[in-house]
């Protein structure tokens, strides 16, 4: 995918271009901020996990994402956008039924080679996990829906959505409507007012689901006192100590002490361990690169002046007929999914189909799909 990206790097679009600028400008910024930093290499287990070196690392990760974003534009170019969207939905409607397939088998102990169900049962589409692979599903879903598919394809999505037990996926499904008729009641006080009200129900429920699920640990979010309990009795429960627990107090003092720039592109793993940001949670042993991903990670990792920039360029790209892909590109990192992920990059190159159109005064004739307007 990188390789497609040096290929045509003399034709990237628009689009690309400036996403290109921002995350060259993140990665010099970041290079010149680790001049000035601590790093804990004990982690460390390639040559391309040092300092600087891991920096370069995502830069280039990212720089496959807008090869990418590059590949859908060419390829809805040469065959034609309707016939493109098209084949995207039938590629991704046999591949859930064949995950579907494999699943059945999985659980009747006929055909396990595949592993496509993790040790929790949940569905997890050859991804590590079910949580993942909810948020592609729930992706795909909110395209169906945008497109109006048929009630087939639909099913079979939410057969997939359900079986992968995806708290995430629930959350962008949840987050994207929310933002979806928030945007559509712009001029109506009234209508904004009950949309909110709506919703408090629902963020509840999610909210509360969530806790149920942190007091199998037996301590809530909330109660630092319970955290630091468990982390010095637990030290060995990676889940806890080296999890979205421990990133949400670790992420929050890197956040603080490294406001406006951040502490560097993908400095996370190598950074965590030092004694001014962990607090009272142990050091691991492990290369932890997770942290809480998307939206939170790029305030982390750039600080306040990346994530202000990276909101800029999503408002400049968004399309004025369709601005609905961009909010739930968006939407997609704030459900935590990482900004080296391909798949949501999907989205951007679509959206730059929508406005080259636009520009070419060939929307309407070229275009004429029934997505959100």
């Amino acid at each position: 995918m990188l390789l497609y990206g040096f290929i045509n790097a003399k034709r990237f679009h628009k689009t690309s271009k400036v996403f290109f600028l921002f995350f060259t400008g993140w990665l010099f910024v970041s290079l010149i901020h680790n001049l000035f930093l601590k790093f804990d290499t004990s982690v460390v287990t390639s040559i391309l996990q040092q300092p600087y070196l891991c920096s370069v690392g995502r830069y280039f990760e990212l720089l496959a994402c807008l090869s990418f974003v590059e590949l859908i534009i060419n390829f809805c170019n040469e065959k034609g956008f309707k016939d493109s969207i098209e084949s995207v939905f039938l590629i991704n409607f046999w591949f859930c039924i064949l995950l579907l397939m494999l699943y059945v088998l999985e659980l009747i102990g006929v055909f396990t080679a595949f592993n496509v169900i993790t040790q929790s049962g949940r569905l997890c589409g050859f991804f590590n996990e079910g949580g993942p692979f909810g948020l592609l599903i729930a992706m795909l879903l909110i395209l169906s829906l945008m497109y109006k598919r048929g009630l087939v394809e639909k099913t079979v999505l939410v057969l997939c959505m359900t079986l992968s037990v995806s708290k995430a996926g629930v959350m962008l499904l949840l987050v994207y409507t929310i933002a979806y008729y928030f945007r559509k009641a712009k001029h109506n006080r009234r209508l904004k007012r009950r949309i909110i009200l709506l919703s408090l129900p629902l963020l509840f429920l999610f909210v509360y689901t969530s806790y149920l699920l942190v007091k199998t640990y037996g301590l809530s979010w909330i109660d630092s006192e319970a955290t630091m309990k468990y982390a010095v009795s637990n030290p060995n429960d990676m889940n806890f100590v080296a999890g979205r627990v421990a990133g949400k107090y670790i992420l929050f003092e890197m956040v603080t002490k490294n406001p406006l720039i951040g502490i560097g592109l993908g400095n996370y793993p190598i950074m965590r361990n030092l004694d001014e940001y962990r607090l009272f949670f142990p050091k691991i042993d492990i290369y932890d690169a997770t942290g809480f991903g998307g939206i939170v990670d790029l305030l982390c990792q750039s600080g306040l002046i990346g994530l202000i920039i990276f909101a800029v360029i999503l408002k400049k790209i968004s399309s004025y007929h369709n601005p609905y892909l961009i909010i739930l590109f968006t939407c997609i990192f704030l459900c935590g999914v990482q900004l080296t992920f391909i798949y949501p990059w999907f989205l951007v190159g679509i959206n730059e189909l929508y406005i080259r159109l636009r520009i070419d005064n060939k929307y309407e004739t070229c275009c004429r799909l029934p997505l959100h307007r």
